[in-house]
């Protein structure tokens, strides 16, 4: 049995601009309470990067396979009920920004000015 949540209700993946994807989902947060949640998707050559990813459906994951290979994760806010299941599912590296995630948390690079960053000329 998973100890990750399951996929919540999302809507498919959508291009919004040249490899750059986005898929709107929610969760539930009690009866009849459901707020939304946003990943965006990345396509770097053929590498993607989700960014404050949301868990998708088979068919969302088969969708996004088609659009390249998950090697990151990144972290940029409080939200991140998804973010082990989507590094363990797709074996990439976990980015998050420098001091966001407490020592002895999951291990991460850390994104911070002057460093690699999973995005080739991001700053």
């Amino acid at each position: 049995m998973s100890s990750f949540p399951p996929p919540e209700p999302h809507e498919p993946i959508q291009e919004v601009w040249d490899g750059i994807f986005w898929v709107r989902g929610s969760v539930r947060m009690g009866p009849g309470l459901r707020i939304p949640r946003n990943m965006a998707v990345v396509r770097d050559g053929d590498e993607l990067t989700l960014v404050s990813p949301v868990r998708l459906s088979e068919q969302g994951e088969a969708e996004l396979e088609e659009l390249g290979t998950v090697k990151h994760v990144v972290r940029i806010g409080i939200h991140a009920m998804d973010d082990a299941y989507c590094v363990d599912r797709f074996g990439a590296t976990y980015w998050a920004p420098d001091g966001l995630i407490p020592e002895g948390g999951p291990k991460h690079e850390k994104l911070r000015e002057g460093s690699d960053l999973p995005i080739s000329d991001a700053t």
